[in-house]
């Protein structure tokens, strides 16, 4: 992968470059990976333009989906502009900033980082991305908005990953699944061995800004809805591994209500932080797809089974499907869709960074340091403010945390958190 040059650097932490229109640069950021946190960055980016001394008139925002990915973009405007759109840059530099995010599954995130394609989605291979390239918002194919009104990503490009995002550490990953892509939706089958990733940190920076909090979601239909609401350990270890085909195996005075477990394909962050820190070891997840009507769950052998590439697909396949259960990022939600307590504790940020809540993970933002001064400059810029509590956007405060907020810590993703 080329990576791309700048012209001028950038000054300190604000991005300050005092540079003459003439001169005028553009900068590029792109995060890409863990789906979680595909709305945390979709907000903070704009606010932290705007907090280095872009304009707000000059902030602009888009987000929208395209083939089942998400795609989020924050724009300061500079004298260059987009499409004749132009703006004065951050404290009058006249430069164009651009941060995207665009996710994808962790694990993703983490090769694209290392210019490895070797797990890169097949309209990426086929749109001609090269090593290390993503699909990404394509700024000239935009409807530009504000932060109150955000206008439409209408298409994209192949763009450098200058972010590798992941909710887990790259050697946290060792996780197989086997089933139709999308879940209960179909897709193509596909199979993933996620393991052995690795990722050298004498060449990557590896930052951990936030923490990633998760939470186990039952179906709520109104004529049949989920039993409980609340999940256990014992609960969690035992659907997880397929060891629970009806609900009423918890409580025999409940009439029967066949389990229908939905979980994320090998590779997510989610998965992997279900893996590390609540089967620990214990016992192991499925591995395999069970669809309904087959022998396994005919005789009650297995409970359907599902797995599904993205947040929003696991989500779809907890709210179609009566009995269903699965987990995401704690603030995900979808009609039809409860979320459940984990272990009598409800998934706020107060029980999180007071260690009560302990189904979270500490955020792996990983980048090259290879990358220019100037984008480097930009990158612990933009992490030093995510670090900031203060800055948490106001859609994500009542569940995510910084983590100078965290009062209990974890030395990996499998430690159990312990009082700092």
């Amino acid at each position: 992968m080329v990576r791309k040059l700048v012209k001028s650097a950038i000054l300190g932490t604000c991005l300050m470059a005092t540079v003459t229109a003439a001169n005028a640069a553009e900068y590029n950021v792109n995060i890409y990976g863990a789906s979680a946190q595909y709305k945390f960055w979709t907000s903070a980016a704009p606010e932290f333009l705007e907090s280095q001394g872009c304009d707000a008139a000059d902030v602009r925002v888009a987000k929208g989906k395209i083939d089942g990915k998400n795609h989020g973009i924050a724009w300061c405007a500079g004298t260059v502009g987009v499409n004749g759109v132009t703006g004065d840059g951050i404290n009058g530099d006249g430069n164009d900033y651009f941060i995207r995010y665009s996710d994808n599954a962790s694990y993703d995130g983490v090769m694209a980082v290392q210019d490895n394609n070797d797990f890169a989605p097949s309209a990426d291979v086929a749109a001609g991305c090269g090593l290390g390239e993503r699909l990404m918002a394509d700024e000239t194919n935009t409807t530009w908005g504000t932060m109150a009104a955000y206008g439409a990503v209408g298409g994209t490009d192949c763009k450098d990953v200058v972010i590798g995002a992941s909710d887990v550490a790259a050697e946290t990953f060792n996780q197989q699944s086997s089933g139709d892509l999308l879940g209960p939706a179909g897709g193509a089958p596909t199979t993933r061995d996620i393991s052995g990733f690795t990722i050298d940190l004498d060449d990557y920076y590896a930052y951990r800004p936030i923490v990633v909090p998760f939470g186990f979601f039952a179906n709520d239909n109104a004529s049949t809805p989920v039993p409980f609401n609340n999940m256990t350990r014992l609960m969690a270890t035992s659907i997880f591994s397929g060891q629970i085909t009806n609900w009423n195996q918890f409580d025999a005075s409940l009439a029967s209500m066949p389990m229908v477990v939905c979980l994320r394909h090998a590779g997510s962050g989610t998965h992997a932080t279900l893996d590390a820190a609540v089967m620990r070891g214990d016992k192991n997840l499925l591995t395999q797809e069970v669809k309904p009507g087959t022998f396994p769950v005919l005789f009650g052998l297995s409970p359907v089974v599902w797995f599904n590439s993205g947040s929003s697909d696991e989500m779809n396949c907890i709210s179609t499907s009566v009995g269903a259960v699965g987990y995401a990022d704690a603030d995900a939600s979808a009609a039809g869709v409860k979320a459940l307590d984990w272990m009598g504790v409800p998934a706020e940020k107060s029980n999180i960074t007071h260690g009560q809540y302990d189904f979270w993970s500490n955020q792996w933002l990983y980048s090259s340091k290879s990358e220019p001064t100037a984008i480097a400059d930009m990158v612990a810029a933009l992490n030093t403010y995510a670090s900031n509590g203060d800055n948490m956007p106001a859609d994500h405060a009542d569940y995510w945390a910084s983590e100078s907020e965290m009062k209990v810590k974890k030395a990996t993703d499998k430690s159990y958190p312990s009082f700092k």
